[in-house]
């Protein structure tokens, strides 16, 4: 798989804007910089942004680093992670949140872009948004800018499989005071799973994920037609044609839920709000045959105010090669 790295340093404190605020809170804001991209279709491309705090006393508090809204909507770009000497921000759903840069130091912000079709001369335009939160206050902005030849792969090659259920489990005591069980029929999941990339590269598109639909009264809020569960972003994938593995895979739900989990062809458990607690089994593939299982704690402002925080989740998804 082809990569490339490139690094670009930002002065994250810019002496003519300190001079012209005459302020401790100077305002920061506007596109600081560009990461240019250049690969083939469905090929990735990882860079690294390096934005530096050039304040020799005072720490830089960073709120977030995301993609602006609206500007990554086919999920071309993807932030993996963020890095401050060694210490490591995960990104859940490309969002690092509450990074320090100490006097002087270096915030690295590591991204993807991989693209799914030629551009064929329209780049991917995405702007990569650094919220600061004091001593300097505003939004600095990283445009980044794809460009992606033809390429021979496919984004949907790669090896299928046709999902033959889900079988999905909620805990949330006392909220639901007895285990919520959801079974999802093939009849009802039309999309397989679709695994991309070769050797220690492969990925999950949310392209490629079959989303589902969980419905049933024990789920707050919930309306006729069910919550749609969605893969969020891009997601890499140890896979050896037997056994399947993710570190971290966010699904988002009706919109505003999201959770971060792990999918396995093996064991995966997840620790909430004693009592709630579970373990799911998959299976690796055999005879054609592989579960893959999922769990991730309820955690969120939505579903704070249901009473789920502190719950778990669970799927399990039967497929079958084809």
């Amino acid at each position: 798989m082809f990569r490339s790295y490139f690094k670009i340093v930002l002065v994250l404190i810019l002496a003519s804007l300190a001079t012209a605020c005459g302020s401790r809170h100077d305002q920061i804001g506007g596109i600081m910089g560009e990461v240019k991209f250049n690969t083939l279709a469905c090929v990735p491309q990882q860079k690294i942004v390096n934005i530096r705090n050039d304040d020799t006393t005072n720490p830089q508090r960073v709120m977030g680093v995301y993609f602006e809204l609206g500007t990554n909507e086919t999920h071309n770009y993807k932030i993996t992670k963020v890095m401050v000497g060694s210490t490591e921000y995960d990104a859940v759903a490309s969002l690092a949140q509450e990074i320090l840069i100490p006097a002087g130091g270096i915030m690295s912000i590591h991204s993807t872009y991989n693209p799914k079709t030629a551009t064929n001369g329209n780049a991917n335009i995405s702007y990569l948004d650094v919220f600061l939160n004091g001593p300097k206050l505003g939004i600095m902005q990283i445009k980044m800018t794809g460009d992606a030849a033809p390429s021979a792969q496919t984004c949907t090659g790669g090896e299928s499989f046709r999902v033959t259920a889900i079988h999905v489990t909620i805990k949330a005591s006392p909220k639901i005071p007895t285990d919520f069980t959801y079974d999802i029929p093939e009849g009802e999941l039309t999309k397989p799973l679709i695994i991309t990339g070769t050797g220690d590269n492969r990925l999950v598109s949310p392209d490629n994920f079959p989303s589902f639909i969980i419905k049933g009264s024990a789920i707050p809020a919930i309306n006729d037609g069910g919550i749609r569960v969605e893969l969020s972003e891009d997601t890499s994938v140890t896979y050896d044609g037997t056994t399947f593995n993710t570190d971290a895979a966010t699904l988002k739900a009706a919109g505003a839920i999201s959770v971060t989990g792990k999918w396995t062809s093996s064991t995966s458990a997840a620790n909430g709000t004693a009592p709630n607690t579970i373990s799911l089994d998959g299976a690796a593939l055999q005879d054609g045959k592989m579960k893959l299982a999922y769990t991730a704690v309820l955690q969120s402002d939505t579903l704070a105010s249901y009473g789920l925080n502190g719950g778990v989740v669970g799927f399990v998804m039967e497929l079958t090669k084809q």
